[in-house]
């Protein structure tokens, strides 16, 4: 609790049609790494939802190409493009205050 907390407030995120709140937090992982790209920074961005940092993580050590009909491709692919260039992704646990 001793970092900055920074907020901010994305409006219309509905209008990706996600079907779950995995979508909504992989969003929010490109808008913090694109913010780090108008920038020209780097730094490590912190999330608590284990799904997408372990996709993004077996993503970017396939070999493989991600398949443009995979749900999210697109927040998926500017992810890998940023990650690559601005920033690194670090699980950590969520709800610090429940145990």
């Amino acid at each position: 609790m001793d970092l900055p907390i920074i907020t901010l407030h994305i409006h219309n995120g509905t209008a990706l049609e996600a079907i779950s709140a995995y979508s909504m937090e992989l969003l929010s992982v490109v808008t913090a790494l694109y913010l780090l790209s108008i920038t020209n920074s780097t730094a490590t961005i912190f999330s608590d939802c284990q799904a997408v940092v372990n996709k993004l993580t077996k993503l970017q050590k396939s070999t493989t190409a991600l398949r443009a009909s995979t749900a999210d491709s697109t927040l998926l692919t500017a992810a890998l493009y940023y990650l690559k260039h601005r920033g690194r992704l670090q699980w950590i646990k969520g709800h610090p205050e429940r145990t």
